[in-house]
């Protein structure tokens, strides 16, 4: 059982009291240190996906500023090996920028718009049609 998260995240007042009931030896994380991990963390994120971003043709000639509202909502999904990522005929709302991996894109267009199999890797990205 895991409790006490709203306390360190928000500063919120205990939700339950400890009591040690044999010798032992705990890890401590002060509010404050938590607060700064995370915020590094998500700086050198930020970052990174700024840096992703830049490298994506469509979206070059975004501002920093720009850039860094994107990179923010930005969330990472991981996927395994075989996993569908979408599939032909689903509503296109997402774009995707490949971080790590590969993806292969079959069945692209149909009839004489019909094209070759494609494989994508960091950098590349699909979704934006």
């Amino acid at each position: 059982t895991i409790f006490g998260e709203f306390a360190l995240m928000y500063g919120a007042p205990r939700a339950a009291t400890v009591t040690c009931t044999a010798d032992g030896t705990l890890w401590f994380l002060e509010r404050n240190a938590f607060r700064c991990s995370l915020a590094k963390q998500r700086s050198k994120v930020r970052n990174e996906t700024r840096e992703l971003l830049a490298s994506v043709p469509i979206l070059s000639t975004l501002s920093n500023d720009q850039k860094s509202l994107v990179a923010d909502s930005m969330e990472v999904l991981t996927f395994q090996e075989n996993d569908y990522i979408i599939k032909k005929g689903d509503v296109g709302n997402v774009f995707y920028i490949i971080k790590s991996g590969s993806v292969l894109c079959n069945q692209i267009g149909s009839g004489v718009n019909k094209k070759s199999d494609v494989t994508l890797g960091p950098g590349e990205y699909f979704g934006e049609r």
